[in-house]
């Protein structure tokens, strides 16, 4: 989760993109469109912003509205506050679009079928290859000397049941063969080896819930039979069925303000909010002068308090001074001595 998407200028293409939850709104700073979403097409810095530019097979849970730019209804854009849920399991890196969705029918998003191969280039050769009902899936990164980078993470605890095991394929073998099972001394191939520039395993079916798995990529060279042994990574599949994409929890937000010059203020310029932190996440500057004021207002009591008492303590000092007759002639002190208070 990022503050998404800030797209300026014009003439550009912004195609097969994929902006999911929306941020906490005080991450989100203040651009040209002034908007809280994470698909922003900006319009308003000059008059024909954007106005030229193709915006084609996004997908996003938020946008600017209007949205600007060139569209089609042949590669349309799929927004909705709930595409997430059209994902296989984005919170542990599976974004592609679940089978019979919208989404997977638009051909929206970096990881259409249609499209992802031609853009992206997922692994070497990936174009070309033999992958079957698999498919190729692009994940970014530097290819090291073993497979890294697994999908779902290495000791994620919230896996999806109906997961497919993917990873980052290596720089040593061109065919990769996964293992997996319930412990380190059981894994066991799942399948032959993958052909080049295929990184995804099926799994062709439904694992247990709460239940947990070991998985380990090889990389294999079937000309010189050299075998490089991927790491050992974890995963436990969720406890319960659960919603494939529930919003991500939020940072925690500014600390909110105390006393009654906030309240004042949300009321003024946060209706329909609650609470001062709130009134600090969405006008910022006024509620900070309201804070201000909290701050200041008992500290002016508390000002006023000493000098008040800074002046009684002069007053009597000076009385005493008076009685004691300090400087003064011996009978100008005996009248003074003998006035009552």
């Amino acid at each position: 989760m990022t503050n998404g998407f800030e797209l300026k200028n014009d003439y550009n293409y912004y195609t097969q993109n994929l902006a999911l939850w929306p941020p906490p709104q005080w991450l989100v700073r203040g651009g040209a469109s002034r908007a809280s979403a994470v698909f922003r097409v900006d319009s308003g810095r000059f008059a024909s912003e954007n106005t030229h530019s193709i915006v084609e097979g996004n997908a996003a849970s938020s946008w600017t509205t209007p949205l600007s730019g060139v569209t089609s209804s042949e590669r349309p854009n799929v927004l909705d506050p709930a595409v997430g849920e059209q994902l296989r399991d984005p919170r542990n890196r599976d974004f592609r679009a679940r089978p019979g969705t919208a989404l997977e029918k638009s051909g929206a998003g970096p990881y259409a079928s249609s499209v992802s191969a031609a853009l992206y280039e997922p692994e070497p050769d990936a174009a070309s290859a033999d992958c079957g009902a698999a498919g190729a899936y692009w994940i970014p990164g530097r290819r090291e000397w073993r497979p890294s980078t697994p999908v779902p993470p290495d000791g994620t605890t919230d896996a999806s049941p109906d997961l497919d095991l993917m990873f980052l394929a290596s720089s040593s073998g061109p065919a990769h063969v996964v293992s997996m099972g319930r412990s380190e001394a059981e894994l066991t191939a799942v399948g032959p080896a993958l052909n080049p520039g295929c990184n995804v395993q099926l799994l062709n079916g439904t694992l247990p819930l709460n239940s947990s798995w070991v998985w380990r990529v090889d990389a294999r060279d079937p000309s010189t039979r050299e075998i490089i042994r991927g790491p050992v990574w974890s995963f436990t599949v969720r406890q319960q069925a659960a919603s494939p994409s529930p919003p991500p929890p939020a940072p925690p937000g500014p600390p909110a303000p105390a006393h009654g010059a906030c309240d004042t203020c949300k009321q003024q310029h946060c209706p329909g909010q609650a609470g001062g932190g709130e009134c600090v996440s969405l006008h910022t500057a006024r509620a900070l002068l309201c804070f201000a004021a909290d701050i200041a207002r008992p500290l002016l009591s508390t000002g006023r308090a000493r000098r008040a008492s800074k002046r009684a303590s002069a007053i009597s000092w000076l009385r005493a001074a008076l009685r004691k007759g300090i400087g003064m002639p011996s009978s100008r002190r005996s009248a003074i001595q003998n006035q009552p208070e």
